[in-house]
């Protein structure tokens, strides 16, 4: 029986948490590129980065999958490319679709925190 990533919740935890390390080592890195800025908000970048990278996470898993069932290597390969190129334009528009679903999600949140009863008191 073969084990994969999924059957084993601690592998899984690191994996994640391993994609979460480079969400937030790239996010750093676009606000330190916006430090002369005066309008730069930090969560933006971590917000963006973030949910690109997990989803990336995510989705990788799905391509392990594919990948050990239709391998783009050996005899045939040119066959199996006609499975890979659209696979991969359903990988880029799921990344997409994914990522502005997660972000459209924390920035409602974010102003609804913002518009809330108990941010208006701490801001007073």
């Amino acid at each position: 029986m073969r084990m994969t990533l999924l059957s084993r919740p601690l592998w899984l935890m690191l994996y994640f948490a391993g994609w979460t390390f480079i969400g937030l080592w790239l996010g750093t890195n676009v606000w330190i590129s916006q430090r002369d800025n005066p309008n730069a908000v930090a969560w933006h970048y971590y917000t963006w980065e973030l949910s690109s990278a997990l989803v990336i996470g995510a989705l990788a898993l799905a391509v392990g999958w594919f990948e050990s069932r239709w391998k783009i290597t050996g005899p045939g390969a040119w066959r199996r490319l006609l499975v890979h190129l659209p696979a991969a334009v359903v990988f880029s528009l799921a990344h997409v679709a994914i990522i502005v679903a997660i972000r459209k999600a924390v920035y409602a949140a974010a102003r609804r925190l913002k518009n809330s009863r108990h941010a208006q008191l701490c801001l007073k």
